[in-house]
């Protein structure tokens, strides 16, 4: 038996030491021999790091043109990025035809990230100048060296005024430096070269741009909506998508898109949260309470078992809320999880019980005005009115904003509609801008048959709304206050001029 036969069954047994196969690879760089080069090609496919690098390495000095594919194969597939790295090295030293363009559409199309090695490979060994400003620039942009990364850029594209790549990778350095207007215009450049979008979030990040810069919220769902047409599992187009549609009370295409984010990102607890809040806008307070509790399972915080207590509250189920703030309070007895339990007690009638949970929210937090908003309500339930009245005048002197509301929302509750409207009036010479408060207004007065004060009150909802009739609309038909004035001529003609 020869030698080298010696050395390849030495680099072929997988029970041969890791430093015996180096050894043998070493003496194997310098045969050219077919059955040495079937031995490396093994070898590269070792279950050991070191043995798969050095295998690497002595491909690449075999001049063979048959291991290019092989090669390419590795610097693709391989686990570790070192020996991805040194594949692309190797090939560039082959100087394969056709394997420069294809490192750069593995590199670059799948943001591969290799080391320092691929870059300094491409920008050494191939022969476009291009490719190799390319190669250094995505590397440095990987570093979030992004002066060192536009450099490289611009020089590809004085080279190459076609690179596609580098009016993305510039467009993303201007948007990391605030060069938001460089960076829509290199982005639009992009996805003009390639409308399919390659390399998988242009239209994500051109969007976010027309929103930020321009607010331009239709051009930005456009993007969206195409940046998820070429790429349906991209989790934050699909999580704008939702966030949107909720804005605007859209509510089945915001459960449609936050799905499918949950979809791609199933351990995310925000995901959940948000489609439970559209379940809850659409009156399917069930579904939301299957997506508090995988919330629970995923963190079981006394904040989240604290606002799946109030989904059970919202669905009647109050003994279930009360067994939810209990666990809260035993997990972090905080003002926040006595006030949830209180809130859950006086829902249940319990108002003697409700009133010591606000005691305690208050001791552990004076500054908090719902506490004293429902111990106010709770003392009204047992006819003290008298320290009703200290409670909400107390709520309103911590936060008057605040205050206010709520004593206006317990008045509606108890049909005091002239109190209810007063309140709401302090709130309106506090934040003038809230529709929703001159909804509830509207509501007030439609109560009392003052139909054409609720009319008015719906148009300055539709005023400060103006961009989103669709959802004062779908407010408005969640009042049942409201339902005789949805069938007024007048209020028929209020929405049709603000949808024209």
């Amino acid at each position: 038996m020869t030698s080298i036969e010696t050395h390849i069954i030495n680099l072929l047994d997988p029970d041969t030491k890791v430093h015996i196969k180096g050894i043998a690879i070493k003496a194997l760089c310098s045969d050219h021999t077919a059955r040495a080069l079937e031995a490396l090609l093994k070898a590269s496919h070792d279950q050991n790091y070191s043995v798969r690098l050095r295998a690497v390495h002595a491909l690449g000095n075999q001049s063979i043109w048959e291991v290019n594919d092989h090669l390419l194969s590795i610097m693709s597939n391989d686990s570790h990025a070192t020996v991805r790295a040194h594949a692309i090295e190797a090939l560039a030293k082959q100087g394969a035809p056709g394997a420069i363009p294809k490192i750069a559409e593995k590199h670059f199309g799948e943001k591969i990230s290799v080391q320092q090695a691929s870059a300094n490979a491409l920008y050494y060994y191939s022969g476009s100048k291009s490719l190799s400003n390319l190669a250094r620039g995505v590397y440095f942009y990987n570093l979030n060296k992004f002066t060192e990364a536009l450099d490289c850029f611009n020089n590809t594209l004085v080279l190459d005024t076609n690179n596609f790549y580098a009016y993305y990778y510039r467009g993303m350095c201007f948007i990391h430096i605030d060069e938001n207007e460089k960076a829509l215009e290199d982005l639009t450049t992009y996805l003009d070269l390639q409308p399919e979008d390659p390399i998988g979030d242009g239209f994500y990040n051109r969007g976010i741009l027309h929103s930020s810069l321009h607010d331009d919220k239709e051009t930005m769902i456009k993007d969206l909506l195409e940046q998820i047409k070429w790429n349906p599992d991209h989790a934050n187009a699909q999580w704008d998508l939702g966030n949107y549609y909720l804005a605007i009370a859209e509510i089945e295409l915001a459960i449609e898109h936050f799905s499918k984010y949950i979809k791609q990102k199933p351990d995310d607890i925000y995901g959940y949260k948000y489609r439970a809040a559209c379940y809850k806008r659409n009156n399917q307070i069930f579904l939301g309470i299957e997506d508090h509790t995988r919330i629970i399972e995923l963190d079981p915080s006394w904040s989240n078992y604290g606002d799946r207590a109030s989904y059970y509250m919202e669905a009647g189920l109050f003994n279930d809320a009360i067994e939810d703030c209990d666990q809260a309070i035993r997990i972090d007895p905080t003002y926040f999880s006595y006030l949830m339990r209180g809130e859950s007690l006086a829902k249940f009638g319990d108002y003697k019980a409700a009133i010591k949970d606000c005691n305690k929210s208050i001791e552990l937090r004076s500054s908090n005005p719902s506490a004293y908003i429902l111990r106010a309500e709770c003392y009204y339930h047992l006819n003290n009115k008298v320290q009703a009245h200290i409670d909400f005048k107390t709520a309103i002197e911590i936060v008057p904003r605040l205050g206010y509301y709520g004593r206006s929302k317990f008045y509606r509750s108890i049909d005091e509609r002239e109190k209810s409207l007063s309140d709401l009036d302090e709130v309106i010479k506090i934040t003038p801008q809230i529709s929703g408060l001159h909804l509830k207004k509207a509501c007030d007065y439609a109560f009392l048959g003052k139909e054409e004060k609720a009319i008015d009150s719906i148009n300055m909802a539709f005023k400060l709304l103006k961009g989103d009739t669709n959802y004062v609309i779908k407010e408005i038909e969640n009042e049942s206050d409201l339902d005789a004035i949805r069938g007024k001529e007048e209020y028929i003609k209020l929405v049709k001029s603000y949808q024209n």
